[in-house]
């Protein structure tokens, strides 16, 4: 959950630690502890948490390598109907191509970014 949160922008994740050993009873509920036994922690502001961030950026997508994998399919779209013409090869990796780019287009157009 916590890798999903990050991984969406969402920057006030915390976790709840009970710093006394648990009693298993009444006594352990949140509103009848004493502030001195349990802590909130900012997970964001983890030197570990602010690493794996990084690291999930670096190996997302960015727009340039979409825009560059459409361009690559559509020179290749482009190709294969210049040099096959009216074969079954051409009409299929039309096909695919023409589905592959309007896919990466309306992927770019939907994604949501928090």
């Amino acid at each position: 959950m916590v890798a999903i949160l990050l991984s969406r922008g969402c920057t006030r994740v915390h976790s709840f630690d009970l710093i006394k050993a648990p009693t298993h009873d009444e006594r352990d509920l949140i509103h009848n502890l004493k502030p001195s036994v349990f802590a909130y922690r900012t997970l964001s502001q983890s030197r570990h948490i602010a690493n794996a961030q990084k690291r999930m950026l670096a190996r997302s997508l960015t727009l340039k390598t979409l825009l560059l994998i459409t361009g690559l399919v559509a020179a290749l779209v482009l190709l294969v109907e210049i040099l096959f013409d009216e074969t079954w090869l051409d009409q299929a990796i039309l096909t695919i191509g023409t589905i592959t780019t309007i896919g990466g287009f309306f992927s770019l157009l939907l994604r949501e970014n928090h």
